[in-house]
């Protein structure tokens, strides 16, 4: 084989791997930017609501969970290694809080939510607790979004 075949052969290689691979990581990179858009949308009622509204953060939860489930099902898809099992647990830290949100305590049904068992404390105190850690939930979550 001479010098100018082994050139070309490699030229051909490279061309062959540069061709395959670039379309491949941009058609990858746009269905991830695609997921991370629907996904980040999914949010922003429930970010609206939380940052406005008082007293909402129990019936936003409810209201959007499910579409967050399956707008976190479509982007899960699009993450890998490391990142993947990061993103898991924090999914799974905010499912639990937001099923521990469903369960509403029976003095909260009465007007007032017992922190302690000394008595009720301030309601708008403790709305304000609740309404930061969801969107302290929510915006880790949607770290995972960020190009």
């Amino acid at each position: 084989m001479t010098y100018s075949q082994i050139i070309t052969a490699c030229i051909a290689i490279l061309a062959i791997i540069s061709g395959t691979w670039i379309p491949l990581h941009i058609s990858r990179r746009n269905r991830y930017n695609a997921a991370a858009d629907v996904f980040r949308s999914a949010f922003d009622d429930a970010i609206l609501a939380l940052e406005t509204k008082p007293f909402c953060d129990r019936d936003v939860l409810n209201a959007n969970f499910r579409d967050h489930e399956k707008a976190m099902i479509k982007f899960r898809d699009n993450i890998s290694g490391k990142k993947l099992a990061s993103f898991n647990e924090d999914w799974k830290q905010y499912e639990q809080y937001c099923w521990s949100r469903v369960d509403v305590p029976l003095p909260f049904l009465l007007g007032h939510e017992v922190s302690s068992l000394d008595g009720p404390d301030d309601s708008k105190e403790i709305d304000e607790r609740h309404r930061k850690a969801a969107l302290e939930h929510i915006n880790k979550l949607l770290s995972y979004t960020k190009k």
